[in-house]
């Protein structure tokens, strides 16, 4: 029965609340699903959380998920390299490979470090050349790095001999500093005594794909 006519029958609302107070209408968990749509998915209208999967409720079921099934939280649907909890966590869709649709897939944004929601945030790649002509010889490292002392980074591109390189998969939208050096001695870091580049107009604020961005 439903004694007071609200849509939840009196056991539900005894189970839950011990008494028939609350309304069809009420969310007093306030995971945005009315008691009403909590008794008819058969979640739990006390918590928001019914699996305990760290996923509300109405986030699960608005992204076509379960909330009565804590191991939807470690899935992929779209297989874009983030499961559902990143998915939630970056504010992404679950079921969208490419959220804010600007041709990269979510994981690999998360993972560069752009902002995968923002479509004027991607990942984007750089060219030029390395003109050294000096006497050392050796690996020439080309980085592109936020941090003006730095010699070393994520963003590298390694090339037997000055001449062209090519870097992806950067953040736009960013003041970096392009930077090469030559690794003489082969020790894999950069010593002082070694040749050092830089590119002309750091920090550079890189908005797009960028060719010509010499080293020297």
């Amino acid at each position: 029965p439903d004694t007071d006519g609200d849509g939840l029958p009196d056991f539900w609302e005894l189970q839950y609340f011990e008494n028939l107070e609350q309304t069809g209408s009420g969310d007093p968990d306030n995971d945005g699903l009315t008691n009403l749509e909590e008794y008819h998915h058969g979640t739990d209208p006390t918590n928001l959380d019914t699996d305990s999967d760290d996923l509300p409720d109405a986030w699960e079921l608005s992204h076509g998920l379960d909330p009565l099934a804590s191991f939807d939280a470690e899935q992929d649907p779209d297989s874009d390299g983030l499961t559902n909890i990143e998915e939630y966590r970056h504010a992404t869709d679950p079921a969208s490979a490419d959220t804010d649709a600007d041709g990269f897939e979510d994981g690999l944004e998360v993972q560069i470090g752009t902002d995968p929601i923002n479509p004027a945030s991607f990942p984007i790649d750089i060219s030029g050349t390395v003109p050294y002509e000096g006497p050392q010889t050796g690996m020439v490292h080309v980085i592109v790095t936020t941090d003006s002392n730095a010699w070393v980074s994520a963003h590298e591109a390694a090339i037997q001999v000055p001449g062209a390189y090519a870097i992806s998969n950067i953040p736009n939208l960013t003041n970096c500093w392009i930077k090469s050096w030559c690794d003489s001695n082969g020790n894999g870091s950069n010593d002082s005594w070694e040749a050092q580049g830089a590119y002309v107009s750091n920090p550079a604020y890189l908005a797009t794909n960028t060719a010509g961005i010499d080293v020297a």
